[in-house]
């Protein structure tokens, strides 16, 4: 076993329940990976970071995320941020860069509302040498784990987007709701921002830029791949020594399709990678039942928080063009 693995297995695992319901627990785990030199994957070596490529850092989240999907989410939000700021050229971020490689504070992201190009959540008015934020985001995680966030912003009358770095806290000009409930990954704390101008120094800027490159540049789809793929690792290791007579079909799905989703470099790439994965995990999930079963319903705690999360992996954000190709691979005809 790697580093990563001996962690996991010695810390993570026998606490992976409860870090799935107590934030207390989430934020041990958490601070325990980055104590362990996990906090800055994606940050560039010259900058403090690891440097890792996208296959590593693939690999990384996967394996973590395969033990507990709800600290790897976690760490995978302060990695995604800390990439964001390490391009930056704001020379005063990258100073509050190299208190995050160190450990000394932590940052999360609120840019996925930045896809949604035709219902604009956060609204930014330029005045001065700052930037005023207005709009409801609901949904931001890592609430009372992260002390900032990575926001983004539209500027309409520029037609351009934005990215500042903010503090994760509630003021006279930022109102944090209360934690909302999900099927899984409770513990995540997430919550809806209520912004009113809300004032972004332009120390606080990342950068600019034209409206609609957040979108273009990412899809949900290869964000939310390695949650399933990490899903079907996991009930893999489960089934390994029991090995039904399906297993060894779907264990080679899984890893041709794991290893087509790091080749593939389109969108409707991606989003076949995505829909065969959602199957393969729904039919694990099926033979795990059976083979941990008692009595034909009882099941174990781990089986029933896999099952969990792949629900709210299965169905979240998903479009019309991936919905379809979700119940397609699954036979069910629409």
């Amino acid at each position: 076993m790697n580093h990563l693995e001996v962690i996991c297995e010695k810390f993570i695992k026998p606490k992976a329940d409860v870090m799935d319901k107590s934030l207390e627990a989430l934020k041990h785990g958490f601070n325990l990976l980055v104590a362990e030199g996990f906090g800055a994957l994606r940050v560039p070596k010259e900058l403090g970071g690891k440097g890792s490529t996208d296959e590593e850092y693939f690999n990384f989240n996967e394996t973590l995320q395969s033990y507990s999907n709800a600290v790897g989410f976690l760490l995978r939000q302060q990695q995604t941020a800390s990439r964001l700021i390490a391009n930056t050229s704001n020379q005063e971020l990258k100073e509050f860069l190299a208190k995050v490689v160190a450990g000394e504070t932590s940052v999360g992201v609120s840019v996925s509302h930045l896809r949604e190009l035709e219902r604009p959540k956060l609204i930014g008015r330029k005045v001065s040498d700052a930037v005023l934020l207005t709009g409801k985001v609901p949904w931001a995680s890592g609430y009372r784990i992260f002390d900032f966030l990575v926001v983004g912003f539209f500027v309409p009358e520029t037609e351009e987007e934005g990215l500042a770095l903010i503090p994760f806290t509630q003021s006279s000009s930022l109102a944090i709701g209360t934690p909302i409930q999900t099927i899984a990954l409770s513990s995540l704390q997430n919550v809806n921002l209520n912004y009113d101008n809300h004032k972004v120094n332009s120390t606080q800027l990342l950068e600019m830029n034209p409206l609609g490159t957040f979108a273009s540049a990412s899809t949900i789809a290869a964000i939310q791949f390695v949650n399933l793929s990490a899903l079907a690792r996991a009930l893999t290791r489960e089934l390994k020594g029991t090995e039904p007579p399906a297993f060894e079909k779907l264990y080679h799905e899984y890893t041709s399709t794991r290893s087509a989703f790091l080749k593939t470099v389109s969108n409707q790439g991606v989003h076949s990678c995505y829909a065969t994965m959602n199957r393969i995990v729904a039919d694990l999930l099926i033979l795990a039942r059976y083979q941990s079963g008692t009595q034909g319903v009882k099941v174990p705690s781990l089986i029933e928080r896999y099952a969990r999360e792949h629900m709210l992996f299965s169905v979240i954000t998903l479009n019309e063009d991936l919905k379809r190709k979700c119940l397609r691979e699954l036979r069910i005809e629409t």
